[in-house]
């Protein structure tokens, strides 16, 4: 088993609850605070590396987080850093306009990190096609033709043409090449029935979350569409659950630091959520991103939904 850790980088203006909602406008940002915080974070990112960590993961988020930008924070990260892996989960495949360009992006960090990049590729929720204006009906196509463009990329030895829905190129011919080969692995999230079929059909790694009933029936799926339907068997290592930890030297600062810290913070990132679907914009991305079929595999999540 290995143990990887999800680094979050959110901006919090001290004093100002507001900057908890999307989008932060820029009068809010603080850029002593925001210089101080990007520190503080490759700090942290050392500190994971020094403590033996097997991987830390960076994520792509727009308009109320740091980490805009993954690629920036990892190319950082493999300069300061000696055996863990850095784990993108992931690039939002969908707002990457150029595929080829990220394929150049993801094998320059693999030469950097000396073959330490972990390559997560992700759809993004309906705030980041909100940010990045990208239709939502196109999002699954485009997520799974650019992956099979950024493949190729990696893979063909010699330049191709490429016609495709979303993405044109006479030629295609990318350097540096990956130092993994045939490539960095590939892991993504997802739970969606479209989602996990496609991380089965490409024998890609997958990352969930959600309680323990939900978890399994997300991996009963993937595993039953691979065996039935694409002929291979995930392995343990194909698969992994995201939790939440906290770690004290007593309960008693643990139930204090709860109370005091990790609650209040649960709870704004609760009503976050809420004031982003509460854009009309957001919630019609939202339901744009799925359909009926995409989630009706799941009783537990249908038992939930049907109790309230």
């Amino acid at each position: 088993m290995q143990v990887w850790i999800r680094q979050t980088s959110g901006y919090h203006c001290p004093g100002d609850e507001e900057a908890r909602r999307f989008p932060i406008p820029g009068w809010m940002w603080d850029r002593e605070v925001g210089r101080t915080l990007y520190r503080d974070r490759m700090r942290h990112i050392r500190h994971a590396d020094e403590l033996g960590f097997d991987g830390i993961i960076f994520t792509e988020l727009h308009s109320v987080n740091l980490t805009p930008s993954p690629n920036l924070l990892v190319a950082a990260a493999s300069q300061n850093t000696e055996q863990i892996k850095l784990v993108l989960m992931g690039n939002c495949l969908p707002l990457h306009g150029h595929p080829v360009r990220l394929a150049e992006e993801l094998s320059m960090l693999d030469n950097l990190s000396d073959g330490r990049l972990v390559a997560g590729f992700v759809r993004g929720n309906a705030s980041a096609h909100y940010a990045m204006n990208v239709s939502a009906k196109e999002s699954r196509s485009r997520f799974e033709e650019a992956y099979d463009l950024i493949l190729r990329a990696w893979t063909d030895e010699n330049p191709f043409e490429w016609h495709g829905q979303h993405y044109d190129y006479d030629c295609v011919a990318i350097v540096p090449r990956p130092l993994q080969a045939p490539h960095p692995p590939v892991w993504t999230v997802a739970g969606s029935a479209e989602g996990l079929e496609w991380a089965a059909r490409n024998h890609v790694g997958l990352v969930v979350q959600g309680t323990i009933p939900q978890a399994n029936e997300i991996f009963d799926y993937y595993q039953g569409y691979a065996e039935q339907q694409c002929g291979w068997q995930p392995s343990a290592g194909s698969r992994a659950v995201y939790r939440d930890l906290y770690l004290a030297p007593t309960m008693a600062e643990i139930r204090r630091d709860y109370q005091d810290t990790i609650l209040p913070l649960y709870l704004a990132s609760n009503e976050h959520e809420t004031h982003n679907q509460a854009i009309p914009k957001i919630a019609e991305l939202r339901r744009e991103q799925y359909t009926e079929r995409s989630y009706a595999y799941q009783a537990v999540r249908k038992a939930s939904l049907d109790q309230r």
